[in-house]
């Protein structure tokens, strides 16, 4: 076998691993799946997992950052079509196509909400967060970029959690009740 084909194969058995272990996690949940499950799910055996992931907890990581990557591209990319130069109107409706992203597949924010941050700017994944901070700089106040860095991480995190516990829990309070104060902190931060 050539050494491209040897590659394709290797990177087909490797997303079908991760696709196999998205779907058992969105109906079993991460806690309760195992290995196992996402190898019988892949119809692969279980020592195959294990030449490409370390254990699960490396393949929940990518899973998040493959996932929570696309869905911030695909938001940041809509973005750009606003008719507004303000960064705090640009990141709100950002935050609010990633709420609407999580209410259409309430399991992704199982999946992603508690690394959100890790998930989309890993080392790994630097181009996306480099991309998110220059266009942060570029349209917002904040023009030091290591505290643009700081005011993404925190709007981030708190967007991941309130997502988390209104979505999911609907405590301690509905996304609807929460939804503007939510976006009216994002504002806050953004344009302070």
């Amino acid at each position: 076998m050539s050494s491209i084909k040897s590659t394709s194969v290797k990177t087909d058995k490797k997303e079908n691993l991760i696709n196999s272990a998205m779907e058992i996690f969105k109906t079993k949940g991460i806690t309760n799946t195992t290995v196992a499950d996402i190898a019988k799910y892949a119809g692969t055996a279980k020592g195959t997992f294990y030449l490409y992931f370390k254990d699960k907890d490396e393949i929940i990581r990518t899973i998040i950052m493959n996932e929570a990557s696309k869905l911030l591209e695909n938001a940041i990319n809509l973005s750009k079509n606003l008719k507004t130069e303000k960064a705090s109107d640009r990141v709100i409706f950002v935050a609010n196509e990633l709420m609407n992203a999580f209410l259409e597949n309430i399991k992704y924010v199982e999946i992603i909400h508690k690394n959100l941050y890790t998930g989309l700017f890993s080392k790994s994944n630097n181009d996306v967060f480099s991309n998110a901070v220059k266009e942060f700089v570029a349209n917002g106040k904040e023009k030091d970029t290591a505290k643009a860095e700081k005011k993404l991480y925190i709007i981030i995190e708190m967007v991941g959690g309130v997502f988390y516990n209104s979505i999911t829990n609907n405590e301690p309070y509905s996304l609807d009740d929460i939804k503007d104060d939510l976006f009216e902190c994002i504002r806050s931060i953004v344009d302070n």
